[in-house]
């Protein structure tokens, strides 16, 4: 264990002092520069990564069997014999049109409908009559005391009296008019002959009779099953870190003289032990059961019997024949129409036509009746007669009024028509040859089958397989650690929180975690500074000048 006093003034503090010093007279900085720190810094061990290829299978062989290899070729027999058959040759026929009357001609009556007048009667509606019109008296009015106006006749007219009454006039006299009696047809069927009957051949075909026989379809052999080799695992311990020694910080001396305890620390130079991986390897424990090794591989061999099959014939047992059958005639039902009655006409009497009038009739004539009108007496006044009342007669005409009246002109006359036969046709068909037979030869069917034979025996070819190898990466001590020399560091006073905030900045910006940007010094910080410091190879332990130029603050 060595002890080694730090130098005042040239450590951050407690967490970061780690540099050293024996004893501030023997060693010092060389060159130093007066307000410039320096320290001793503790610098880790250097290693290298190495990549090593280790063996974990040997090279070795494998059979790969090659099977037995059959030469195919394809054998022909009569599947069914060769045989005639008939065909029938159809009966030709030709086919007509056969001509009916559907309905017979007749005649039909069109009916000229009588023409009539249309004329203007006129019949006195109010006879002609005398009117009385009377002329007032003319009277003059005198001064006298007694008599104002003597007693006079005057004339009362009763208006003559008259009744209506009603009266039928004639306005259409009666006549005959005919109605057409339209021809009443019967419908009748028949059954007509549209084919004869004939005679027509069915081809019974030829009987075949079905055989079987067996054929050998593969020759036996012999092929080859080939097995991996059984392999058992073992593992074997691979250094992968050699071992190395490292400096540990302990407690504060306890003979140490300065009041401060940062002025004595003591360190410890431990080994640190080797470390190892697994490495699994597999070794060859030889073959499965009933597999044998020659050297190649695994092997055994699997008999193949031959194959057959069974293949099918058809012989003829009877050739084919023709059987002649009758075809009955066939009919067709047709549909006609016969006259039952022809078209009549019946006359037919349209009576006169009436309308009903009113008339006014005279039944008193008007007359007047005299009347005395007594004398008037006044104290003031007279009237006497000028000239007395008069009647005069007026004669009122006849008033006469008018309705339409329609003659016959020309009386309904009727027209014969001829309709003409209706004719309908179907269609005969008649035979112009009979059915007959022709021979047709049905040539031989014939079938193969493959049948395969050994060409080439199974057997077995070696492939080589190659030796399996894994990568183990382990660390490789480049260069051994501990104190370096002297190195600049910040001055505590130069320490303020400024530095420190841009110091956490920097360690966030390229990904060390420093925590909250505060200025202040704490774990978070000092352990981002020191993985910082690690990583890029620089002194570790003090905010040193090589650490800011890395971090670009100098």
């Amino acid at each position: 264990m060595t002890k080694i006093n730090i130098l005042k003034g040239a450590v951050l503090g407690a967490a970061l002092a780690f540099g050293f010093t024996a004893n501030a007279q023997d060693d010092t900085p060389p060159n130093a520069e007066p307000g410039k720190c320096y320290a001793k810094c503790y610098i880790p061990d250097q290693y290298e990564t190495v990549t090593e290829t280790i063996q974990v299978k040997p090279a070795s062989s494998s059979l790969q069997t090659s099977g037995v290899q059959f030469a195919t070729e394809e054998v022909s027999y009569v599947s069914k014999a060769a045989s005639s058959e008939l065909r029938v040759v159809p009966a030709q026929w030709e086919t007509g049109e056969a001509t009916y009357t559907s309905r017979p001609s007749y005649t039909t009556l069109s009916v000229s409908p009588a023409q009539f007048e249309s004329s203007q009667a006129s019949y006195t509606y109010k006879e002609g009559y005398n009117e009385l019109s009377v002329s007032p008296a003319q009277f003059e009015t005198v001064s006298e005391e007694v008599m104002v106006r003597p007693a006079y006749n005057t004339l009362r007219v009763v208006p003559a009296q008259w009744e209506t009454v009603t009266e039928e006039v004639q306005v259409r006299p009666a006549y005959t008019r005919l109605e057409v009696v339209p021809a009443q047809f019967e419908t009748q069927t028949r059954e007509v002959q549209v084919k004869p009957a004939y005679n027509t051949l069915r081809v019974v075909p030829a009987q075949y009779e079905t055989v079987t026989e067996e054929v050998q379809t593969k020759s036996a052999s012999t092929s080859y099953e080939t097995a991996p080799y059984i392999w058992e695992t073992e593992t074997e311990q691979v250094m992968v870190s050699p071992s190395t020694t490292k400096w540990v910080r302990k407690r504060v001396d306890p003979s140490c003289l300065s009041a401060n305890p940062d002025d004595c620390k003591v360190w410890c130079l431990e080994e640190v032990p080797p470390q190892y991986t697994t490495v699994t390897k597999r070794v060859n424990a030889g073959c499965p059961s009933g597999y044998q090794d020659n050297g190649q591989g695994c092997v055994k061999s699997v008999s193949t019997p031959a194959q057959y099959s069974t293949i099918t014939k058809q012989i003829v047992s009877s050739p084919a024949t023709t059987v002649e059958e009758t075809v009955p005639a066939e009919f067709r039902t047709i549909t006609e129409t016969v006259l039952a009655s022809p078209e009549t006409t019946q006359e037919r009497t349209v009576p006169a036509e009436f309308a009903t009038i009113q008339k006014v009739r005279l039944v008193s004539p008007a007359t007047t009746t005299e009347e005395t009108v007594p004398a008037k007496w006044t104290t003031i006044t007279k009237t006497n007669v000028v000239k007395p009342e008069t009647v005069e007669q007026v004669s009122v005409p006849a008033e006469t009024r008018t309705y339409e009246v329609t003659n016959v002109v020309k009386p309904e006359t009727v027209e014969q028509t001829t309709v003409p036969a209706q004719t309908a046709s179907y269609t005969v068909t008649n035979l112009v040859a009979p059915a007959s037979t022709e021979s047709v030869s049905v040539p031989q069917q014939t079938s193969s089958y493959t049948v395969s034979n050994v060409a080439t025996p199974a057997g077995t070819t070696a492939v080589a397989s190659e030796a399996e190898f894994t990568n183990v990466t382990r660390r490789q001590l480049v260069s051994k650690g501990g104190f370096s020399d002297w190195r600049e560091v910040v001055c505590a006073e130069a320490i303020t929180p400024t530095l420190i905030m841009n110091v956490q900045r920097e360690l966030n910006d390229r990904g060390y975690s420093a925590g909250t940007v505060d200025g202040i010094m704490g774990a978070g910080t000092r352990n981002a500074l020191q993985k910082f410091q690690r990583d890029n190879g620089l002194p570790i332990g003090s905010l040193n000048i090589e650490t800011l130029q890395a971090l670009g603050l100098r």
